[in-house]
């Protein structure tokens, strides 16, 4: 299936109605999807959203070409916000999340105040 099929798949497949669309923002894709799910729910569009995201590094010539670039550090660790910091480390995740109303909610692990994302496609190089 495609990618931009996926989340209609699994919402078909949990047997749930309502929107389902998948997210490729490159590095700000699961932001996007929980910005859009914390909005869907405010304005009362549906009730409850599943928001999930990943990162499979499924191809080689994408870490060859990021190590080209000089991005991933030599030896493999990710040292974020450290002086000997010298690139990252490319992983792979899944998580998921169901956010709803608070007064809907059995029990709260965490609470979203507010979701905004933009888009800074007035710079020369598109994205930072």
């Amino acid at each position: 299936c495609s990618r931009g099929m996926l989340a209609h798949r699994i919402s078909n497949w949990l047997q749930l109605t309502g929107p389902a669309y998948t997210v490729d923002t490159a590095c700000s894709s699961s932001l996007y999807a929980l910005e859009h799910a914390f909005k869907a729910i405010r304005t009362g569009q549906c009730d409850a959203a599943i928001v999930g995201g990943t990162n499979l590094c499924l191809h080689l010539i994408i870490s060859l070409q990021f190590a080209r670039l000089g991005v991933l550090c030599l030896d493999g660790r990710c040292k974020s916000f450290d002086d000997k910091a010298n690139g990252y480390a490319r992983s792979e995740t899944i998580a998921a999340c169901l956010l709803q109303k608070a007064k809907d909610s059995r029990r709260i692990y965490v609470q979203v105040l507010h979701a905004k994302t933009n888009c800074d496609g007035y710079k020369e190089q598109g994205i930072t």
